[in-house]
């Protein structure tokens, strides 16, 4: 993925740790190597691919090219 916002993979391991996750669980899930997780969250956003990516995003919300949380919607009035 080009121009990756150096945010968006210390978000990743933000969440991935608040969420009580290892990187081989992640791995797993995503579909990669546990290896290229603790690259990427060191910051190496060319050790993922781009549907890696994306899968992250999605799974923790997190705006690829912001690095912030994707705005949650609004809770239901009564």
């Amino acid at each position: 993925m080009t121009n990756l916002n150096p945010d968006f993979c210390r978000k990743i391991r933000e969440a991935r740790r608040a969420a009580k996750i290892s990187q081989g669980e992640l791995a797993a899930e995503v579909g990669c190597n546990q290896s290229a997780i603790s690259m990427f969250e060191q910051g190496d956003g060319t050790k993922l691919n781009d549907d890696v990516i994306a899968k992250l995003s999605k799974k923790f919300g997190i705006d690829i090219s912001t690095g912030t949380s994707a705005p949650q919607p609004a809770p239901a009035r009564p």
